[in-house]
């Protein structure tokens, strides 16, 4: 937790900032609702990010809460929501998206400060803690320390999306990912490995031997 904290800068956000971002996802939560997403427009509502993108610009009538953020507090949830609309975090950590997706994000953040970068990541953080929020409220079932220490190397990854193309940014993920897992990433067949360990949720190395056994079998 302390790495995941670091990594997101926590201690340099605001009491305000970080008060937005709690209402921008209990908006979130919200927004999935089919009786909500009524009220927005059917071009709008494809999508429970294109509700919530809605939502904060023209619904905060139907949200207290959020029409009651300070300036400071609402300022940075609009590029937020954008480039939620645009990057899966959960499909990135899993491998599921491409550099394409990591292009982006790095496109949606060119004309946005540092400050909104981890404020997105924050609250995708957030989001996975809570997955398996109907089975207990007990701690974070899906954020164990094994997927843990994926999400640390994905953050670690994305941190540096200023500075890297997006196929580095990408695939020096999933090298971190095989890496963890022992297991080559010397030539590119290493790197398919790589990525479907990542595909098939492989976090500890017995299963990434499976992978790399069933691997071989077919070539």
């Amino acid at each position: 937790w302390k790495s995941i904290r670091d990594l997101l800068f926590c201690d340099e956000m605001t009491l305000d900032e970080l008060n937005g971002l709690m209402v921008l996802l209990a908006c979130r939560g919200i927004c999935k609702s089919p009786d909500f997403a009524k009220i927005v427009p059917p071009r709008d509502r494809t999508r429970h990010e294109q509700v919530l993108s809605y939502a904060v610009e023209n619904l905060q009538a139907y949200l207290p809460s959020l029409a009651s953020l300070k300036l400071e507090s609402y300022q940075h949830l609009g590029p937020v929501v954008d480039i939620l609309k645009e990057f899966n975090f959960a499909q990135f950590l899993q491998g599921e998206n491409n550099p394409h997706s990591v292009f982006l994000l790095q496109n949606g953040l060119s004309n946005q400060g540092e400050k909104v970068l981890k404020m997105c990541l924050l609250s995708q953080v957030c989001i996975l803690c809570g997955v398996t929020g109907t089975v207990t409220l007990k701690g974070s079932l899906f954020l164990n320390e094994a997927n843990g220490r994926c999400l640390v190397r994905a953050l670690h990854a994305l941190q540096q999306i200023h500075e890297l193309d997006p196929h580095a940014v990408y695939w020096k993920y999933i090298q971190s990912r095989a890496e963890a897992l022992n297991l080559p990433v010397m030539t590119p067949a290493h790197m398919v490995q790589a990525r479907l360990a990542c595909l098939t949720r492989c976090v500890d190395q017995q299963r990434a031997m499976k992978v790399q056994d069933d691997w071989l079998q077919l070539t």
